[in-house]
């Protein structure tokens, strides 16, 4: 564009001779000289006239060139107005690699000034994310071709530490001749857009559990129905059996005393006497495991509470949480250990809700053990002095890097959140914690496992 404005005034110079010059000797060659009488008069023109040419013609380019420096300050000042007063960070990239132009926005964005950008041409690359680096370098070595307009999304961290959300849109830059004069960028602050984003699709996620939920329970209802009915068949006939084997045994026993052993179907009778009580005693406790697992389903998917004025014995909540998880409990490790406190007070709230922060704790707990022979332990225990109760979930798995602790919690953080212990279902388990103005705490040590404590408050 300066190589432009320089030709157009280079022109306007050359023309302005061309006139100037016409003009002059008009004036001076065919009127003064023609029509002056005064040969001394028409001498000392004829000798000077030259002079006053080059005089007129200096005066003229001296104003001209005063007023076109003048018009590219106020120029100038416009366009520097334009683009140092711009809320994105923007900057023009040179062929060669380093920065035309940065703009001061850029310290608002990533806490650093254009200064330091311009000094250290790493610097732009150090404060990209790691998981997006190779992403963003791919695509920085792209040079954007024609007028294409070239966008992406990535992650910096900016000066103080913080993760920001960056909309970047590029494009190549040419003079009229088409020669490259590098890449001009403009780079948004889009973190606020990306955490509006993340909570419409954690909503939309909990629109769907939710709707899952009420198609389990309306399931639940009418299986429960189907497997109760047997149930009761088993829990109503099991005694009868147990008074018919009562009553059955003295015959059977003076049977064995005078004809020696014999079968009652596959078992040896000596056997089956000895076991038969054990026998029967599992076909009941069966038959109640069942009917309380049937209960639990039920009780875990009916229709959420509209208040949290419920209440909630915590160990109950804990041990029904287990029994649902019985079987990946036995999948995933051979050391599963409970110990409730005793003479635990009940606090107010929701024990659906309580039982399924319990049970998203324990499965991430077991999610994290890399083998069998790794446990888990789960504790409950009321702390008189400080009037709470403390719910311990503790495993031996992979454990938790300590710079990761502080954002595990983070709705937006999207590392694996499995890893040590740490569910997908978090940021819920948190909210619902809320609600019951309870804390939720970690600790943890990479392989050697982690440690989360529900801490409830006690109504006084």
């Amino acid at each position: 564009m300066r190589i432009l404005n320089r030709i157009s005034e280079h022109v306007r110079i050359v023309a302005f001779y061309i006139v100037f010059g016409i003009i002059w000797f008009l004036l001076i060659e065919v009127v003064l000289i023609k029509f002056t009488q005064n040969p001394e008069l028409k001498m000392n023109l004829e000798s000077y006239g030259f002079l006053f040419f080059i005089i007129f013609t200096a005066m003229f380019l001296y104003y001209e060139r005063k007023g076109s420096v003048h018009r590219q300050i106020l120029t100038e000042q416009r366009f520097r107005a334009m683009a140092d007063f711009t809320y994105d960070w923007e900057y023009w990239l040179g062929p060669d690699g380093y920065f035309n132009y940065i703009s001061p926005s850029c310290e608002r964005v990533t806490g650093y000034t254009a200064q330091e950008f311009s000094k250290d041409l790493a610097l732009i690359e150090s404060i990209i994310h790691p998981e997006d680096k190779e992403r963003v370098l791919q695509h920085f070595s792209r040079e954007p071709l024609g007028e294409e307009m070239n966008s992406m999304e990535f992650r910096i961290i900016t000066r103080s530490g913080k993760e920001r959300w960056i909309g970047h849109v590029c494009r190549r830059v040419s003079d009229q001749s088409g020669r490259s004069l590098g890449t001009r960028v403009s780079n948004r602050d889009i973190t606020s857009r990306k955490h509006y984003e993340e909570q419409e699709r954690v909503h939309i996620e909990e629109l769907a559990q939710a709707d899952k939920m009420i198609t389990l329970g309306t399931l639940v209802s009418g299986v429960a129905h189907e497997i109760n009915n047997p149930t009761n068949f088993i829990t109503l006939n099991t005694p009868l059996l147990r008074e018919m084997w009562v009553g059955a045994q003295p015959v059977l026993d003076s049977y064995f005393k005078e004809r020696g052993e014999f079968y009652v179907g596959r078992f040896k009778y000596s056997v089956l006497r000895e076991r038969m009580e054990e026998l029967l005693d599992g076909v009941t406790e069966g038959a109640n495991r069942i009917m309380h697992i049937v209960k639990n389903l039920k009780d875990f998917s009916r229709p959420d509470p509209s208040d949290m004025n419920e209440k909630v014995d915590v160990n109950l909540a804990a041990e029904n949480a287990i029994v649902l998880l019985a079987n990946p409990i036995k999948k995933r490790t051979a050391h599963f250990q409970v110990k409730y406190g005793k003479h635990l007070p009940e606090v107010i709230g929701s024990a659906q809700k309580l039982e399924q922060v319990i049970i998203n704790l324990i499965q991430n707990a077991l999610e994290a053990l890399p083998d069998k022979e790794k446990g888990v332990q789960v504790a409950t225990h009321y702390d008189k002095i400080k009037g709470v109760i403390i719910l311990t979930i503790r495993d031996q798995g992979s454990g938790i890097p300590r710079e990761l602790l502080p954002r595990i919690k983070d709705p937006f953080f999207t590392s694996k959140r499995t890893r040590g212990g740490i569910g997908l279902g978090l940021s819920i388990a948190e909210r619902i914690l809320k609600s019951y103005d309870a804390e939720l705490k970690f600790s943890s040590k990479v392989n050697r496992g982690t440690t989360v404590r529900v801490i409830l408050k006690v109504p006084r």
